[in-house]
């Protein structure tokens, strides 16, 4: 095997770990690459049980990938990010995006009592927000942290159900302080075949 394989993937394991620590989720896309060539090297020389550990931190890259894609950079602002196939999906997701920065572990968060929300806008982006910032309020009126959405859309009309418990100090942790949804950055768009809508709190 050529000697400037394992160099390279040396360079990109360093360019992987400063991209991180500046923020940047490219970091994960680098980190992905270096590790499946380091996956390579290791098979090739018969190191299995480091391939092995390789291929750990290959997956651990990809979700760290999709995590960070709940929420985008913007500056010193954290941004929120909802993806679907469908707009309804897209609100959905932009739920979970903005209620993972309040609780650490959103997947810890049990749904088991339901806040009905309604709420109409002038146009998709004000919809957004509008939703965005009833959910919030529910949080804060019935002291729940929400962790799985239903949203149904008609027009510029938003029926949704929001699904959480009370936060449990025992076993949540609280993340950011998310005061509300802004028009700041603020977009609902279709990319290609999926629905996207973005704002930062």
């Amino acid at each position: 095997m050529n000697h400037i394989f394992p160099w390279t993937l040396t360079a990109l394991s360093i360019i992987g770990a400063i991209l991180n620590i500046r923020k940047k989720r490219s970091g994960f896309a680098v980190y992905t690459v270096a590790n499946i060539g380091w996956i390579i090297v290791n098979i090739y020389h018969g190191i299995y049980a480091q391939a092995a550990l390789f291929a750990v931190f290959t997956g651990l890259s990809a979700w760290g990938w999709i995590e960070w894609g709940r929420t985008f950079e913007h500056g010193a602002d954290i941004g929120i990010r909802g993806r679907g196939k469908t707009l309804s999906e897209a609100f959905e997701n932009g739920a979970k995006s903005m209620f993972s920065l309040l609780v650490e572990d959103l997947d810890a968060v049990i749904p088991e009592k339901s806040v009905t929300i309604s709420c109409e806008s002038f146009d998709l982006e004000g919809l957004f927000v509008a939703w965005l910032n009833s959910l919030l309020a529910e949080s804060d009126l019935q002291r729940l942290i929400f962790s799985e959405f239903k949203v149904k859309l008609q027009d510029l009309r938003l029926a949704g159900t929001a699904m959480g418990e009370p936060f449990d100090f025992s076993r949540h942790r609280r993340g950011l302080e998310v005061k509300g949804a802004t028009f700041t950055e603020l977009a609902v768009r279709q990319d290609g075949e999926w629905w996207i809508g973005l704002s930062l709190p």
